[in-house]
């Protein structure tokens, strides 16, 4: 008897280990990086995609009981339209087009998207809306997607809603980060008396919610580090959602106050670009940032942006210690015949002690070629 436990007892273990060696790691998707990414030739130049969600929703909880009567508030109700609390709907309808190898450069994805279902997208606006509209341009130093798309933010924003794995988002998402943009003369209504045709007065916003989107610029990518994949994305948009109008001014000074308080100096320039400043005013900004990242010894990044610089702007804005600071960081990037070339520049266009400088400086850049 004691043999046949001891036997029970040695396969359940036996079960238990070979159920634990047979799970597998499980990897999350980078939804930063799932759109508008593909290598050049990776994909067609269009191809035709969408979905179709159908649902039936109902919701058994009590109204409100007053002395005036029952009264529903917008969480019992069914939206978009807030008029039940039971609702048959074809919440998205979705069909769009993306594609690689534009004419103009193959490292330019495109992405368009439009919205034919009933849902806070299209219930303000129409049949039928634009929600995404926007070109990702994919370079050595970053990549930089402008246009209408969705912004930096949770992943439950950020993953494609045809996969994701619930009917409705969570309540932290849908009151925190699902925007609404209110007008002069709009807000909330009291409680609803179904009994009463008036129901809709509750969703009385003229404008669509903001569906976690935007139109502005950003700047992402994502790199391993060991067996974590990180990434970064920093957004500069309108702050008006899916309403393609003019972003407010104060929007624009209030940003550019806090990024000269911390002093952001890329952002700085890509609102001096923005405004239509002087192309030596955005220069500078940018020449800023190459100084601000050397000095944080990110010296591959400070090369790499004032490479992109060199490509993009006259040499007449390069002045002698951005080119001295460049050869600096070209050596310290591993480029020593580059930073060779920019020492030899800088020697027969300098006075008698700045040679003096510039000779030793290339004499350490020999030495480690040397090693």
């Amino acid at each position: 008897m004691n043999n046949k436990n001891i036997f029970k007892k040695t396969l359940a273990a036996a079960a238990i280990v070979a159920g634990l060696s047979a799970i597998q790691v499980a990897e999350a998707a980078n939804w930063l990086m799932l759109q508008g990414t593909e290598r050049p030739g990776a994909a067609g130049r269009a191809k035709v995609w969408g979905f179709v969600q159908a649902q039936y929703q109902t919701d058994s909880s009590d109204p409100l009981s007053t002395p005036g009567g029952d009264f529903y508030v917008p969480p019992k109700l069914i939206g978009p339209n807030l008029e039940s609390q039971s609702q048959f709907n074809v919440n998205r309808a979705r069909l769009g087009v993306r594609g690689i190898g534009m004419p103009l450069d193959s490292s330019v994805n495109y992405f368009l998207l439009a919205e034919f279902g009933h849902n806070g997208i299209t219930a303000n606006d129409g049949d039928v809306a634009i929600s995404d509209a926007s070109i990702t341009v994919n370079t050595d130093l970053t990549r930089i997607r402008t246009g209408l798309f969705k912004t930096p933010g949770p992943e439950e924003a950020l993953q494609a809603i045809h996969v994701f794995d619930y009917i409705n988002f969570t309540q932290v998402s849908n009151q925190l980060m699902l925007e609404r943009f209110q007008q002069a003369g709009e807000g909330n209504t009291a409680p609803a008396d179904l009994a009463f045709p008036t129901a809709t007065s509750i969703s009385s916003y003229s404008r669509p919610v903001g569906a976690f989107r935007d139109v502005g610029v950003q700047f992402f990518d994502s790199f391993k580090s060991g067996k974590w994949d990180t990434s970064y994305a920093i957004m500069l948009g309108n702050g008006n959602g899916l309403n393609l109008v003019k972003p407010e001014k104060k929007i624009i000074t209030n940003l550019k106050k806090a990024s000269e308080k911390r002093e952001e100096y890329l952002v700085l320039g890509k609102i001096a670009e923005i405004e239509g400043r002087k192309t030596k005013e955005v220069f500078k900004h940018y020449q800023d940032y190459v100084i601000s990242l050397s000095d944080k010894e990110h010296y591959l990044t400070a090369y790499e942006f004032a490479s992109y610089l060199k490509d993009e702007y006259s040499e007449k804005y390069f002045n002698y210690e951005l080119k001295k600071k460049y050869a600096f960081l070209a050596r310290m990037s591993g480029e020593h015949q580059i930073s060779i070339n920019i020492y030899n520049a800088l020697e027969n266009d300098s006075n008698d002690f700045d040679k003096a400088i510039i000779s030793t400086d290339k004499a350490v850049v020999l030495q480690e070629i040397k090693e």
